[in-house]
């Protein structure tokens, strides 16, 4: 074996182990703060909705918005944790974070379209079990409190498909109790 092959043998070796390593770290700029801050948004659109009955159009506009505003909430506590900590959007895990999270988001969103307009009292159940399903699959890479807490908007998700009158307070404890709940556990335990 000459100087040469050995050198590239060796160059294949490290770009193999960098390689693993990416792939077995986890995404940990999930924002604890930003958890909270998204479960405040979540608590003040239960209270504002409460005034009105569940499917209607006024009921749905407060949680429509309340989901506009929480959503970047979340995305810039990720971004100014990552940032602060030093973990990259674009390494193996952030990807594999995105990959699994955001599609399951892409799915609630369309069937929301559809299910406001022919059955717009199932709205809590589908967007409950649509985020379960969203923090479940990007937990799979990300900090292992997070199966706990997707598992818990599932069960919320369930509870306002079997009793839909009682959809807003499904609402109230999973985008804000849980939000509040876990985002202040992980900002303890994960550093923000």
């Amino acid at each position: 074996m000459n100087q040469h092959d050995f050198g590239e043998r060796a160059e294949d070796n490290l770009r193999f182990i960098r390689s693993t390593m990416e792939r077995s770290t986890r995404f940990t700029a999930v924002s604890g703060w930003g958890g909270v801050g998204m479960g405040v948004v979540g608590l003040i659109a239960a209270v504002a909705a409460t005034r009105y009955p569940v499917s209607s159009q006024e009921w749905m506009m407060i949680w429509l918005v309340g989901a506009a505003v929480a959503a970047p909430v979340g995305a810039v506590s990720i971004w100014y944790k990552a940032a602060r900590t030093n973990v990259a959007f674009n390494g193996a895990a952030g990807r594999a974070f995105a990959l699994c999270f955001f599609p399951v988001v892409a799915a609630g969103a369309i069937v929301t379209w559809t299910v406001a307009t022919t059955a717009p009292g199932a709205l809590p159940a589908v967007w409950l079990s649509m985020y379960g399903a969203a923090i479940t699959a990007g937990s799979a890479f990300s900090v292992r409190i997070l199966p706990v807490m997707g598992a818990g908007f599932l069960l919320l998700g369930a509870a306002a498909g079997l009793v839909p009158s009682w959809g807003n307070m499904a609402l109230l404890l999973g985008f804000g109790v849980l939000h509040v709940g876990f985002g202040a556990f992980i900002a303890a335990r994960y550093d923000g």
